[in-house]
């Protein structure tokens, strides 16, 4: 019987929960169904023992069949059963681990923990503006987290625990893991600093000699060729196959020193946020600036600081079916849904972020799988 069930949305973040895992103890994960009365399997993970101090879990890690709303819900419908025929602890613990993207409108930065009291579902019906009224047809509904899980995740914050956890749980591999902001800028710094053209190879040699700490699992060749390919756009010329910066790129660098630090290095103190989030396919993404500008002024004053496709069909299911689990959402902010800020290298650091944040979160609380925590 799983006390803990752990969901996750795409095939990256189940990888990094279970990598958090091994990272924590854990060294056997056998596949693990949810069958129905008529041995048809329902959803598949994979289960693991899980450690925490004096405390002892059955975990399950599950992928999502398939994205958005729907497929959280039909997925929360095998767990239910899963509940009913006592394959999962009708007292255990329900997470959703990932990661989303930020809204900079509110000031969120890469890497932020997003724990949510609320999750509001916003649906754009069509993507035109209504001839009459100027303005999208648009629904909205809210599913909220419970009030235990937002004081278990007070009382561990980082203001009362610091950050020893991310020593204990995060993987050496993705530790010190450049955000894509700062990556770029350390390119730009590099060109800057050195004006003859560089190669791929060579910007990857002084961005290492730069920051001797950064993963070169992670910050591979590749990884610098997408960033120059994105920072190519506007602000770095290619000539052959090498790369300089050129006069937008040196304005910009003077534009950002004029405000702040260049690069502009991501801070050291993880920030927790527990604003709400907006979830829908079609939220950001594939808007112009006039339709998001619309969409925000009918939103009102929600203030969401992210935004994900899941999370609403996740907890509003949950809440309405599954109210004698505990359920819990945390996802970390890994872009905000542009170009720029997409680069696929960063998720794997996010999920892993997300994870190692759960399992702290969980030690310090076991009682969020209240009977099943076992001494």
């Amino acid at each position: 019987m799983l006390d803990v069930v752990v969901v996750t949305a795409v095939s990256i973040e189940l990888r990094a929960v279970r990598k958090v895992l091994e990272t924590a103890g854990c060294t056997f994960f056998p596949n693990f169904q949810i069958r129905d009365s008529s041995d048809e399997v329902l959803v598949g993970g994979v289960a693991t023992k899980l450690q925490l101090q004096k405390s002892t879990f059955n975990m399950g890690v599950f992928l999502l069949l398939q994205s958005e709303h729907e497929g959280a819900m039909d997925f929360l419908q095998a767990i239910k059963y899963g509940v009913e025929s006592n394959q999962v602890s009708e007292s255990g613990l329900l997470v959703m681990i990932g990661m989303c993207a930020g809204n900079p409108d509110s000031k969120v930065k890469f890497g932020t923990i997003m724990t949510p009291q609320l999750i509001a579902n916003e649906t754009c019906v069509g993507s035109k503006l209504d001839a009459k009224t100027g303005k999208f047809e648009t629904s909205f509904a809210d599913a909220k987290v419970s009030q235990r899980v937002c004081a278990a995740v007070q009382a561990a914050s980082p203001e009362f625990c610091g950050y020893d956890w991310l020593d204990k749980y995060l993987p050496d591999e993705v530790k010190n893991t450049p955000s894509p902001l700062f990556l770029q800028d350390a390119i730009l710094a590099a060109l800057n600093v050195h004006p003859n053209e560089m190669n791929v190879a060579e910007v990857h040699r002084k961005l290492f000699s730069a920051y001797e700490n950064w993963p070169e699992n992670i910050i591979t060749k590749e990884v610098v060729k997408e960033a120059l390919g994105i920072l190519k756009c506007e602000y770095v010329t290619e000539d052959d196959k090498k790369f300089s910066i050129n006069e937008k790129g040196r304005k910009c660098i003077k534009d950002i020193e004029s405000d702040s630090d260049f690069p502009r290095s991501d801070s050291q103190d993880l920030e927790v946020n527990k604003n709400p989030m907006i979830s829908g396919a079609f939220v950001r993404v594939g808007m112009t600036d006039k339709q998001w500008e619309k969409l925000k002024d009918q939103a009102g004053n929600r203030k969401a600081s992210g935004f994900d496709v899941e999370g609403y069909g996740y907890l509003s299911y949950a809440g309405k079916h599954l109210g004698m689990l505990t359920t819990w959402f945390v996802k970390v902010v890994t872009n905000f849904a542009t170009k720029e800020s997409k680069m696929d290298y960063y998720q794997h650091y996010g999920a892993c972020l997300a994870a190692a944040f759960f399992l702290h979160v969980l030690e310090k609380n076991p009682y969020l799988a209240r009977l099943a925590a076992r001494k």
